[in-house]
């Protein structure tokens, strides 16, 4: 799996091993209380994950401040990455054009009473 080209490799990653946990859990109910998927996860972003390693199935969940104006900036450049996005289509490929008049549909015009 490509982490660069999903966001969500993460998610995917810890739900299948989840699932995995689940099935094989009703033959070894140890493993219900394993978090495999996380500390997988957690030695893959720190370049620790080799064939080799030797996984506890623990993992201890960070819990710290969020950077709410780091968030919110991200969100911000999100809209305007969309906002500029929608503008180049609109715009086509060259450049602004005009916009024809709507055309009315043909027939008599039946005014309201």
């Amino acid at each position: 799996m490509d982490d660069g080209g999903n966001s969500d490799a993460n998610g995917l990653l810890s739900g299948d091993v989840a699932d995995l946990r689940g099935v094989f859990g009703r033959f070894a109910s140890d493993l219900l209380h394993s978090d495999y998927g996380h500390e997988i996860w957690d030695l893959y972003q720190r370049g620790l994950l080799q064939v080799d390693a030797v996984l506890t199935g623990r993992f201890e969940h960070k819990l710290g401040a969020v950077d709410v104006a780091g968030v919110m900036s991200e969100i911000d450049d999100a809209r305007a990455e969309e906002a500029e996005r929608r503008l180049r289509l609109v715009a086509g490929p060259l450049g602004a054009r005009e916009r024809r008049p709507r055309r009315r549909p043909a027939g008599p015009r039946v005014e309201p009473e």
